[in-house]
């Protein structure tokens, strides 16, 4: 899918203990602890304005199962610090958000 942005920057850190079982017709992972993105920067590509950024989305007590019936997550808590978004109200009425992803029927709004 293209988009009309770049992510620039990005870091994933997590400490945790993640499990894959690969030995059944159906593979099962399982994942319990802490994850961090951090550092994300996404930039308009023609511009190369900010358009998105934060220091740290953080997510403690994560207790994540994927292929052992119906896929579930929960979180004990999520923390977002330093978050910008640059949101305009094009003269049309439509947010700039919605053209994130590349429509090439579509023409951009400044």
């Amino acid at each position: 899918m293209p988009l009309n942005v770049t992510v620039s920057s990005a870091r994933i850190s997590s400490r945790g203990r993640l499990h894959y079982d690969g030995r059944h017709a159906e593979s099962r992972m399982t994942y319990r602890g802490d994850a961090a993105l951090e550092q994300v920067r996404v930039q308009d590509k023609l511009t190369g304005d900010d358009f998105l950024r934060w220091r740290t989305l953080s997510g403690n007590r994560l207790d994540v199962s994927y292929g052992i019936g119906a896929p579930r997550m929960h979180v004990g808590s999520l923390v977002l610090s330093s978050f910008y978004a640059r949101v305009i109200v094009n003269a049309n009425g439509t947010l700039n958000l919605s053209e994130v992803v590349a429509n090439p029927q579509r023409r951009r709004f400044r």
